[in-house]
């Protein structure tokens, strides 16, 4: 018979010091990621403020928060059970590492910690990356009382301070990957990762960022809530992941788009990691590339939370699990029932502003053509027109019929600015300030307009402001490419048909077909009626052949090829 019993046994060795820095510490690569590391464990002290002082040019970094503090006891714990965490599954970080964070990051850190409700009772711990690094046991750190701190009434010898925990690094990385931290993604990442919890505990953080040349950064901030337009919260069951809640926000557009952030994280679980850092993990295998932008870029707002999906030690993404990969079908089906019309509205609306903005641009041109005596013939032309409008703040005059349907932008009387001149994107920088509505229609008053989502309603009247105006529809059941209304001087453009959608893919094209259209419409006027409908069938022809040179030729800033 063989002999089943083990006849001899190999001991596996580890060197303490190097695991505890180079794969333990490690999990926080980054100087970004330690700071938030201390900045979770002040909230799960119940900080209501917290100070990061960060200065690049003497190379120290310093976290306070006025917390509960940490008795010597509980420390001690905490340092026997690196990568098994004491704290309260209710807490924010349950992995146990964070303690040791900073090491590998600096030359040496303290933790120096009073515990409520004493006020005089603080204890430091110093801990030194090469001392620990060197030990092949279990390291040893020492620590010291501090009889010279103090949160009571300041008495002589004792300095007085408003913290209760301080983490102090002294020699920090000089990477500059590493060691990369910006006021911006300071804050950035603080409240998207810590949200719920500051809101709750109402914590302000005061930052101050020292670069190296000795200039400061200083910014005061708290968690704001969502400001977006709120969805109604949905829960969807899926056996493998369990329960996903969608609490999620259209984001308000501002002058630069909508910047909305969504975040992840688990039910029960207060800490949040983005979308974003979802997608780079194993996540962004499983979802479909119009998801991840839908929820990606700005549109959304708020958060996703699993219940079986699982946070990460790194807390950047959840564990690769099928409760990973049925998260993921669950954010498919959320975005197919609920979540597609609103990014298609959204794109509906971005897609009307493009062109209310190019249809603007266009009409700028225009203006210069009716300024001009040449063309004198165009402007008398337009007084044919019966119906013009008036934007609010003119003075009463007979005849108004109500309001446009659609909001407008006006180059004359209205001192609207296109979309690009309102955040500065146009190359000419000298922009004069907005114009006041007149308190007096203007003697040859010519108002040019784009309709669109952008503006104001402007008042329809008889024989009074006449002028012409551009509007973008889809005018389903009709093979036209445009429509003029020279009652109203109105033309407005099919954006569904082919000629259209193959000049859409540049603006130059789309600004060249207006105004193109624009003359068209300014020639039928000149003519005697009975002539319009045979010329007009005339320039149809005309406007196939010029869209396609606008793409190949000048126009598209493009020479055709040989």
């Amino acid at each position: 018979m063989t002999n089943s019993r083990v006849a001899d046994e190999s001991t596996i060795g580890l060197h303490f010091g190097n695991v505890l820095i180079q794969r333990v510490a490690n999990t926080y690569d980054t100087l970004l990621k330690v700071i938030l590391e201390q900045v979770q464990n002040a909230l799960d002290a119940g900080a209501k403020k917290i100070e990061i002082i960060l200065n690049k040019k003497n190379h120290q970094l310093i976290v306070r928060d006025n917390g509960k503090g940490v008795s010597e006891t509980v420390f001690r714990g905490a340092l026997k059970h690196v990568c098994c965490t004491i704290k309260d599954e209710t807490k924010l970080g349950r992995f146990g590492i964070g303690v040791v964070s900073p090491l590998g990051k600096c030359i040496r850190f303290t933790f120096t910690s009073c515990p409520e409700p004493e006020q005089n009772n603080f204890r430091e711990w110093i801990f030194v990356t090469k001392d620990i690094e060197g030990q092949i046991d279990e390291p040893k750190v020492p620590s010291r009382f501090c009889p010279h701190l103090t949160m009571d009434v300041c008495t002589a010898g004792l300095e007085r301070v408003w913290w209760r925990t301080e983490v102090k690094m002294f020699g920090i990385t000089t990477d500059r990957v590493l060691g990369k931290v910006t006021m911006n993604s300071l804050v950035e990442n603080v409240t998207a990762m810590f949200g719920p919890t500051m809101r709750r505990l109402k914590t302000r953080v005061e930052a101050e960022i020292v670069d190296e040349s000795g200039d400061k950064d200083g910014k005061s901030f708290t968690a704001l809530s969502f400001t977006g337009s709120k969805l109604k919260e949905r829960e969807i069951f899926e056996t493998q992941c369990g329960k996903t809640i969608f609490r999620l926000y259209v984001a308000r557009k501002k002058d630069r788009g909508r910047k909305g952030k969504v975040l992840m994280g688990e039910i029960g679980d207060d800490f949040r990691f983005p979308f974003t850092d979802f997608v780079r993990s194993a996540a962004g295998e499983f979802l479909s590339p119009e998801v991840v932008d839908a929820l990606r870029l700005g549109l959304f707002e708020g958060e996703i939370l699993s219940e079986k999906a699982r946070l990460h030690a790194s807390r950047r993404r959840f564990e690769t699990d099928e409760a990973l990969q049925a998260l993921c079908i669950t954010i498919e089906a959320w975005f197919e029932r609920y979540g597609k019309k609103h990014l298609s509205e959204a794109n509906d609306n971005r897609e009307a502003e493009r062109f209310q903005d190019l249809g603007l641009r266009s009409l700028r041109s225009l203006e210069k053509l009716l300024q001009d005596s040449r063309f004198d013939q165009f402007k008398e032309a337009i007084k044919s027109f019966r119906v013009g409008t008036v934007g609010t703040g003119h003075t009463e005059v007979p005849g108004i019929n109500g309001e446009e349907d659609e909001p407008t932008l006006a180059i004359r009387g209205g001192g609207g600015k296109s979309k690009l001149e309102a955040s500065g994107k146009t190359s000419n920088k000298k922009h004069n300030p907005p114009r006041k509505d007149p308190e007096e229609e203007k003697e040859g008053q010519v108002p040019l307009t784009s309709a669109g989502p952008l503006g104001r309603h402007r008042k329809t009247i008889r024989s009074n402001s006449l002028g012409l105006e551009f509007r973008h529809e889809r005018m389903e059941g009709s093979d036209d490419l445009w429509k003029f209304d020279d009652a109203r001087g109105i033309i407005t453009f099919n954006i569904r048909h082919p000629i259209w959608v193959e000049c859409a893919e540049k603006d130059r094209t789309v600004m060249a077909l207006q105004e193109f259209i624009a003359l068209q419409a300014f020639g039928l006027l000149i003519m005697p009626p009975d002539w319009r409908d045979i010329v007009k069938t005339g320039y149809d022809e005309l406007v196939a052949p010029f869209a396609f040179l606008a793409k190949v030729g000048a126009f598209g800033n493009r020479a055709p090829s040989a």
